[in-house]
């Protein structure tokens, strides 16, 4: 069981607002989340990194119980959203790619969304479409919409209302820079308020200016978790070189028996550390000879990369 608890230690009188208690999904002996444990705080904003499939979006589908949860328990201010539904209308969430009533209008999507909420008030429709400038859009069938007025209407929708828990998937995917800022300072903006985020994404690079502390997703689980000022100081002296192929395993063990060369496998990619140009031409001609397919070969270069890869074990003879 890999348990991890958070410690949001910029300030310790902030509430705990969101916890993940050991959760586990498992549909068709399939696990889509595994022994997942973490807090969230308020005011806090969490980044959580992982690749393609790794178990980002079905976590999120957990928390707002658009997955069902096989073992463990979901808790927001202290009380089981699993045995109290209505708690759910404390959480927004923005899914990539996005969700709507796709023949209904912006204005009548809106509307929908804000009909959850008593508080709400007609003029934050407004309010809100100007800052995600779709003002002049309102009126318009989502159908008819590009990916990118898409984009704005989901954070425009998972801003509406004051929710304690906003869940971005993705959040800035297909953003160009400078809307990107804005939507960060909004983000901040409603942190200080007590909101508490959740930002899924690939890369830290692009998270790592926001986000407090990041939790590391590989294969349904967590693997690590970091606050921001252990991500900056993070150095991994080791050099590692990907092979990309479709039977990774399979390719894994051809160059450890062949190479004597120590092997890593993280996901679809072969891992060798310090490894030279000319050894890697090797090893991918001596691939390619076997009949493995090469996608790519390079070095890995992103922080979560890098990081991903010194966590990840030796490739053993019984993983084949």
């Amino acid at each position: 069981m890999n348990k991890y608890q958070l410690n949001f230690g910029r300030n310790m009188e902030n509430k705990e607002i969101l916890k993940v208690d050991n959760v586990t999904t498992l549909i068709k002996e399939k696990f889509l989340v595994k022994n997942v444990s973490f807090s969230l705080h308020a005011g806090e904003i969490i980044g959580i990194i992982g690749e393609d499939k790794s178990g980002k979006s079905s976590l999120l589908k957990v928390i707002t119980e658009a997955l069902p949860v096989t073992e463990g328990n979901i808790y927001l201010d202290g009380k089981s959203v699993i045995k109290n539904k209505k708690l759910q209308r404390s959480i927004d969430i923005c899914l990539d790619p996005p969700m709507f009533f796709k023949f209904q209008t912006i204005q009548d999507n809106m509307q929908y969304i804000s009909s959850l909420n008593d508080e709400f008030k007609s003029k934050d429709i407004d309010e809100m479409l100007t800052k995600f400038n779709l003002m002049d859009k309102k009126k318009v069938p989502v159908r008819k919409l590009n990916f990118f007025e898409k984009k704005r209407m989901a954070l425009a929708l998972a801003f509406l209302r004051p929710a304690k828990v906003i869940i971005l998937d993705e959040p800035f995917k297909s953003l160009d820079d400078q809307f990107k800022k804005q939507v960060k300072m909004y983000i901040k903006e409603l942190s200080k308020k007590g909101s508490g985020f959740l930002l899924t994404g690939r890369d830290v690079e692009e998270l790592q200016d926001i986000c407090h502390t990041f939790i590391f997703l590989e294969n349904k689980q967590i693997v690590k978790i970091m606050t921001n000022t252990e991500l900056k100081n993070f150095q991994d002296d080791i050099i590692y070189t990907f092979i990309k192929t479709k039977t990774p395993n399979y390719a894994g063990k051809l160059v450890k028996e062949k190479f004597n060369e120590e092997v890593k496998i993280l996901n679809n990619r072969v891992l060798l550390s310090n490894v030279d140009e000319e050894k890697t031409a090797e090893i991918v001609k001596f691939l390619t000879q076997n009949k493995i397919e090469i996608l790519s070969a390079g070095t890995i270069s992103t922080k979560a990369e890098q990081i991903f890869a010194s966590l990840t074990p030796l490739f053993k003879e019984d993983e084949e």
